[in-house]
Order: C-alpha cells, then sequence, then structure tokens
C-alpha cells in the first residue's frame, strides 16, 4: 500500500511540472476585438505529445496550427512546434507564419493631417524562427543558437480621383537574425 501512495504522488508531481504520458489535443478559440483589425476569431490546436518509455524528464512537447481571420478580412496561419529530446538534454524550436493585415495608416505626431482621413494599407507578412538548444553540465542551463526572419511586403493605396488611376505604392521590408540563446 506504501508504494502505491509514493507512485500516486510521483505521477501526481510529474503531471504538475508539465510531464504527460499520453497524448493529448486542445482546441482553443480565441475572440479578437481590435480597432486596427475590427472583430474576429482565432482558432488555435494544440497537440500535446506523449512521453516514451524512456523519456522521463523534460517538459511535453507540443505541436500547433493557428488561424485567425477578421471582419476587415485580415488573415493570418501558423505553425509551431516545441520539441524537448534525449531527455531533455536538446530542445528545438520552430515557428513559421503567413498573413495578410488591412491597416489604417494615421500618419506621425498628434498633429498629423491624416489622423481624420487615414491611408488604407496592406501589409503581407511571413515568419521564420527555428531555435536549438542543448543542455549544458550544470542542471536546466540550456545554449544554442536562434534564427528569425520576418518578410513584409507593404502596400498602400493613395487617395485620388477614379480617373486617376493612380499605381499603388509599395515597398518590401526583410528583416533577418541569428544568434546565440541562453536559457536557465
Amino acid at each position: 500500500e506504501v508504494e502505491t501512495r509514493i507512485q500516486g504522488i510521483n505521477r501526481d508531481t510529474s503531471s504538475a511540472r508539465g510531464y504527460m504520458k499520453e497524448s493529448k489535443f486542445v482546441l482553443v478559440p480565441i475572440p479578437v476585438s481590435n480597432p486596427t483589425v475590427r472583430v474576429g476569431l482565432t482558432l488555435a490546436g494544440i497537440y500535446l505529445h506523449g512521453r516514451e518509455q524512456l523519456e522521463e524528464e523534460g517538459p511535453t512537447t507540443t505541436t500547433g496550427l493557428g488561424a485567425m481571420y477578421t471582419s476587415n478580412e485580415s488573415w493570418l496561419v501558423g505553425a509551431f512546434h516545441d520539441g524537448y529530446y534525449f531527455n531533455d538534454f536538446m530542445r528545438l524550436g520552430l515557428a513559421a507564419g503567413y498573413g495578410e493585415l488591412h491597416l489604417k495608416y494615421y500618419g506621425t505626431g498628434n498633429d498629423s493631417i491624416l489622423q481624420e482621413n487615414p491611408l488604407d494599407f496592406k501589409a503581407t507578412s511571413s515568419l521564420f524562427l527555428p531555435k536549438l538548444l542543448f543542455e549544458l553540465p550544470w542542471d536546466n542551463v540550456y545554449l544554442g543558437m536562434k534564427y528569425m526572419y520576418v518578410g513584409i511586403e507593404n502596400s498602400l493605396d493613395l487617395p485620388g480621383p477614379p480617373e486617376a488611376d493612380l499605381p499603388e505604392f509599395s515597398f518590401r521590408t526583410d528583416t533577418a537574425g541569428l544568434g546565440l540563446v541562453g536559457v536557465y
């Protein structure tokens, strides 16, 4: 009977630390209400991977997908994976996303001439974010690399009479970086 109680306590503390033996799927609806993109819904699905018998340590590996759509026709899709491998010796994180946001440009400063009549613009964006960490000889100390890429194509609708047929003004911004990451 004592052994059964101890096993129950171990099971309870393992689940409290994020350890999980069985796989589970969680679906999360998130309402969106924001003056920038108006109202909509984000839907996220998260898969919590079950633990292998040999893997007794480390947080639960998760994989997820998400999508958002709003009343001003802005939308985003994305995926992620946070993996913990070899008894939490190696951690792998991946995230990727793509979307189109319909926004308004109000100018800069409090007295902008665009304050009352903002310009409509569209930002088509992509994101890629991998991360790889390895545990150092000290408990819960990790060191690794992280890369980040964000690409945005901005398109601005210029006002004018319909007969003017003004061209769409657009420009692209690409940002990328590679860096050293430490986690404790």
